[in-house]
Parts: C-alpha cells; structure tokens; sequence
C-alpha cells in the first residue's frame, strides 16, 4: 500500500494523482552529496599545494645536486688528487642524494593521496548524477475503489 496526492479529478471516481516514491529523502541525498563533493574539492586543493610544494623543494635540490657532482669530478680530475677533499664531497653527494629520495617519497604519497580524492570525488558526482536521473514522481490516473468523487489530499493507494 503506498501514499499518492490528487492533482484534479473525481469525475466518476476518476483522478489525476501524483505518487511520491521518494522525493524528499533523494534531495536529502543529493545534498549530503554536494556537501561530501565540496569538501573533497577542498581537500584536493589543499592536496594540489602540497604537491607543488614538494615538487618545488625537489626542484630546488637538484642544481644543488648537480652542483656538488660536478664539484667531485674536478676535485676527482685534479692534479695533485686530495682524497680527504673526494671523501668529504662524496659525503655531501650522499646526503643531499637521501634528501632527494625523501622528497621524491613525500611527493609520491601526497600524489597518490590526490589521486584517491579525485577517484571519491568522481564516485559522488556519479552517484549524485544516478539520483538526480531517478525517477521519483509520477503522475498517472487512479481509480477510487468505491467511486468517490470528491476526495482530495493525501490518499491511501493499492498497487496491483
């Protein structure tokens, strides 16, 4: 037994009736949806600039990088060699090599961390889309079962 509101009618215990299948908890679903989907729009922003942080420190380590390489290779190609000055060189190169793959790794987490939100992102719209697409009103004619003529309002109806 369902629930349907009478649009016009009643001639010979024939109406026009609207029939609700859900109209109110859709909306209240859409708009959970719209405030889910902000708020992963938010957080993939603050996402973005933390990429773009990371990337930017990594850029910044690299001409420092190739700096102290190519520092090695002429303290590597001189004459007389100072094996004390390769060695301490050699211990920079290692240490700014582990900052490089540290901010490679932050880089790559915060990546993967906006990809996860985007892919939710998507999820909602695409299922907002679904509800918003769903049927759930319907305007059809209706008997009444004893030929009432002047009901209006909110009815009782029986779905055969």
């Amino acid at each position: 037994m369902g629930r349907a509101t009478i649009v016009s009618g009643g001639t010979d215990g024939r109406y026009t009736i609207d029939l609700d299948y859900g109209a109110a908890q859709r909306d209240a679903a859409v708009a959970r949806l719209n405030t889910r989907i902000a708020d992963l729009e938010d957080r993939a922003t603050w996402q973005q600039g933390q990429i773009d942080g990371f990337q930017g420190g990594l850029d910044s380590l690299r001409p420092e990088f190739d700096a102290l390489v190519s520092e090695f290779v002429a303290l590597s190609n001189a004459v007389p060699r100072d094996d004390e000055a390769i060695k301490a060189k050699r211990t920079q190169i290692d240490k700014k090599t582990a900052d490089i793959i540290k901010q490679q790794a932050w880089l790559a987490s915060a990546q993967a961390d906006l990809a996860v939100t985007n892919t939710s992102i998507k999820s909602a719209q695409l299922e907002r889309g679904a509800l918003l697409a769903a049927e759930v009103t319907e305007t059809r004619q209706a008997w009444c079962a004893d030929l009432t003529e002047t009901a209006t309002g909110t009815v009782a109806t029986l779905e055969v």
